[in-house]
């Protein structure tokens, strides 16, 4: 499915490791891996997609912008900035590793000892408080 053995090995070896996690026994494994498994891929598969789409972007952007386009996205950068640090400190750390790392949710949640869901949700609350910072 991802056209990427090493990609394909590190998946099966995550979705062992939440299997074993998520407390299901072993007899419980053949219902339940395949649907880690494929899980896995399609979030792999849409980050990548994800990445292509902004390499392109940057790609497609090589013509050097004019003098005011500089000027608007320096302060636009400066509110975003600000914007995050207005953020509570652990809704900021959850934005950070998510959008700067990379990491998944469930990497930040057992970095900052709480649940995947709960950092989906503190990374969606930071999102949504920058734009209306920017929005400002």
């Amino acid at each position: 499915m991802t056209g990427c053995r090493s990609v394909a090995e590190d998946i099966v070896q995550e979705s062992w490791l939440r299997l074993q996690r998520t407390g299901y026994t072993d007899e419980d494994a053949p219902s339940v891996l395949p649907r880690i498994v494929r899980n896995l891929v399609y979030d792999w598969l849409r980050r990548r997609r994800r990445e292509r789409r902004a390499f392109e972007d940057i790609r497609l952007d090589r013509v050097a912008p004019d003098v005011e386009t500089v000027a608007i996205n320096r302060e636009e950068l400066s509110l975003a900035r600000d914007a995050i640090d207005a953020l509570p400190e652990r809704t900021r750390r959850a934005f950070l590793m998510s959008r700067i790392e990379g990491m998944t949710y469930a990497e930040i949640g057992r970095q900052l000892g709480i649940s995947a869901p709960r950092a989906h949700q503190l990374v969606h609350q930071a999102l949504s408080r920058i734009a209306l910072h920017l929005d400002r």
